[in-house]
């Protein structure tokens, strides 16, 4: 389905070629809209373009865990992508090849993403309160370990802030549960590195 914020009607689009459970939607700088992942349609990804619909990709995506790919647009115009058990990889700007980059530490189905600067990406909570940075701005990512969160944070939220600096609200001590749970809303500075309440 389409939304239209100045109308307020939302319409019927032509179906998926695959159902997605949980699959990841990234808007790519022509409009289009890459859809990854979901179960039953991990395998193949989608594009979508307005009035064209969707179509299936020849792209084998199987090797990449079919939960909510975190995908972000590069600066270059590639699709970069980990998945919640750290994989990453590139996906090259025609939507027609994968490259698999290693792996981050911070995993786990809960984990939260967020682009704090175009190409720089900003990984934390899931399975621990690790986080890192990731730099996709050339050929290979540079992953930089940085100061942890306070406690674990499982199924955060991590927002990007008008002045540069990301938001991290929720989460808990444990998957699932209400078991530690974070009721203090966390910032982590881009220029200093440090996370403040």
């Amino acid at each position: 389905t389409v939304f239209d914020p100045v109308s307020g009607q939302i319409t019927r689009q032509a179906p998926m070629g695959l159902a997605r459970w949980y699959a990841t939607a990234t808007t790519r700088a022509d409009g289009s809209i890459f859809v990854q992942g979901g179960d039953l349609g991990g395998q193949h990804p989608e594009l979508w373009t307005t009035g064209g619909g969707a179509k299936m990709l020849g792209l084998d995506t199987s090797a990449v865990d079919w939960y909510y790919p975190r995908n972000f647009v590069t600066p270059n115009g590639r699709i970069f992508g980990v998945d919640v058990f750290g994989k990453m990889y590139f996906i090259s700007p025609d939507l027609g090849s994968i490259r698999f980059v290693g792996t981050i530490p911070v995993t786990g189905r809960g984990s939260t993403a967020v682009m704090y600067q175009p190409g720089k990406v900003l990984v934390l909570g899931g399975n621990t309160n690790d986080a890192v940075t990731i730099d996709v701005t050339g050929n290979d990512p540079v992953v930089t370990t940085i100061t942890s969160t306070s406690t674990r944070r499982d199924w955060a939220n991590s927002t990007l802030l008008p002045d540069g600096r990301v938001l991290v609200t929720g989460g808990s001590g444990g998957h699932n549960t209400l078991d530690g749970v974070n009721n203090w809303a966390e910032t982590w500075d881009p220029t200093t590195g440090q996370w403040s309440f």
